[in-house]
């Protein structure tokens, strides 16, 4: 098990890859984790997944990570802030249109990032914005890979309406998401007599 303290450069990030259980604390300054801000001195756990922490305040930061990992410095990828940015105006187009925001739908092979997405996605979306009415903050997230599913239990569809980011390394334990049992993900002779 490895304890390291890792400083963040402003616009800078570390992708950290852990082998098996792990934590990420944030020491000072600020961070994101998902698309979630991280709290000072709380503990995020983490297991057998990537994860990328950004610098997300205009000083440096400092987290401190301990588990059996790799970490890599890397720049803040643009990418999910501008999907993020086209969505966001697509939403508040909707709003003053009395229409309903965006629907998003993620489809790709296995593990290619298409949860982490939807997790950036829907937590920077949640976020508050100051200056706007808070419903315009409300995301449902909707989660159909029934395989490796992030809430609810393998098997089952889910969904959870968020009015906030989910923290963390902790996505869907305060939130109780509602869940219909699917079954397996292949069918067979065997599981379908």
């Amino acid at each position: 098990v490895t304890k390291r303290v890792i400083a963040l450069a402003v616009g800078g990030a570390s992708v950290l890859r852990f082998r098996g259980p792990g934590t990420v604390v944030l020491l000072e300054g600020a961070a994101r984790c998902f698309g979630a801000s991280l709290r000072v001195h709380a503990m995020c756990g983490f297991e057998d997944q990537q994860v990328t922490v950004e610098c997300a305040g205009p000083a440096a930061a400092r987290i401190e990570v301990s588990g059996r990992f790799d970490a890599e410095e890397t720049v803040v990828d643009s990418g999910v802030c501008d999907i993020h940015a086209q969505l966001d105006a697509a939403r508040l187009s909707a709003v003053a249109n009395g229409g309903e925001g965006p629907v998003v739908l993620l489809v790709g092979a296995c593990d290619t990032g298409k949860s982490t997405l939807a997790l950036q996605l829907a937590n920077r979306a949640a976020t508050p914005v100051e200056g706007r009415a808070a419903n315009t903050a409300a995301v449902t997230h909707v989660e159909l890979d029934i395989g490796q599913p992030s809430m609810g239990c393998p098997g089952a569809l889910s969904a959870t309406f968020m009015r906030s980011p989910l923290p963390p390394g902790d996505e869907h334990s305060g939130t109780v998401p509602l869940s219909f049992f699917f079954g397996d993900k292949t069918v067979t002779p065997q599981s379908a007599p």
